[in-house]
């Protein structure tokens, strides 16, 4: 059975990783939102065309 203390450390050794993995979000990329915004705006704009 796993105590209570185990989970705990469990969870914070969850916590950290997921800090670590998620750390390289944090900066805005401006080539990935210029990308995103074509992949969008791009398809959007043709469909609305085609209606």
């Amino acid at each position: 059975m796993i105590s209570f203390d185990d989970m705990s450390a469990a969870q914070t050794r969850s916590a950290k990783a997921w800090v670590r993995i998620l750390a390289r979000y944090r900066e805005p990329s401006t080539t990935r939102s210029i990308l995103e915004l074509l992949v969008t705006l791009v398809p959007f704009t043709l469909l609305w065309v085609l209606a």
